[in-house]
């Protein structure tokens, strides 16, 4: 039996592109990591995954092209980690995309200067429309757009 390798099925837009885009994830459910993982180099994308914000705070990372943050993190919030990546001159033309169960992640998302939000359960294909959208600005713009 062929053992199936990650990342090697049909191209995303993310591989047509020419360049590998960086997506970082922070969440602190290795289960969501995981599944992250899959979908994005599936897609083609360069992903890298973390469990909470020190990484960033401490400055110990690659700047990714897009950023998907968790609003509840383990010993921290997703919004603080929001705000204090969009303070900071390196970091705030990263759009970043907060996701949530929480019914109200729209507004609190626009408050911490996030530039959409993921409402979950969520489908793929808008997980994929807001990761094409963002990663490849001035292509088509999302269908259900978020943006605030």
């Amino acid at each position: 039996m062929k053992k199936k390798v990650v990342g090697q099925s049909r191209p995303g837009l993310a591989a047509k592109a020419g360049v590998k885009r960086r997506i970082m994830v922070i969440d602190d459910d290795p289960g969501v990591r995981d599944i992250f993982e899959i979908i994005f180099e599936r897609e083609g994308y360069s992903i890298e995954l973390q469990s909470d914000g020190r990484g960033l705070m401490n400055d110990k990372y690659i700047l990714p092209d897009l950023f998907f943050i968790d609003k509840q993190l383990s010993g921290g919030n997703g919004l603080d980690l929001c705000r204090y990546l969009k303070s900071q001159p390196k970091t705030s033309q990263i759009p970043v995309i907060m996701i949530s169960a929480s019914p109200d992640i729209a507004s609190l998302s626009k408050e911490a200067r996030a530039d959409d939000y993921l409402e979950k359960p969520f489908q793929l294909s808008r997980l994929l429309e807001l990761a094409n959208h963002y990663c490849h600005k001035g292509h088509a713009v999302p269908k259900e757009s978020n943006n605030h």
